[in-house]
């Protein structure tokens, strides 16, 4: 029979809790003494906050550029003087 390892003195770490969160965070989270669900919801939405004020300028169409002299003749157009 294999000799067991004696109990050590620390307990066993928590799988599902993170030790290296984000500073910025951390602080969020202690300035506004949100819980760590109401952290990332806010940076969530700021996320979507970004995305909003950014998307328009993403998705302006190019606009064609002003020709105030075309290069088509008037007479092609059916203009007589």
């Amino acid at each position: 029979m294999p000799a067991s390892r004696p109990a050590s003195s620390r307990p066993a770490p928590i799988s599902g809790r993170r030790r290296g969160s984000w500073p910025v965070l951390r602080a969020v989270r202690r300035y506004f003494g949100f819980s760590r669900r109401e952290t990332s919801g806010f940076v969530v939405l700021l996320g979507l906050i970004v995305l909003w004020l950014v998307l328009p300028r993403l998705l302006r169409p190019a606009l064609p550029a002003y020709d105030p002299a075309p290069t088509s003749s008037s007479s092609t157009l059916g203009l007589r003087n």
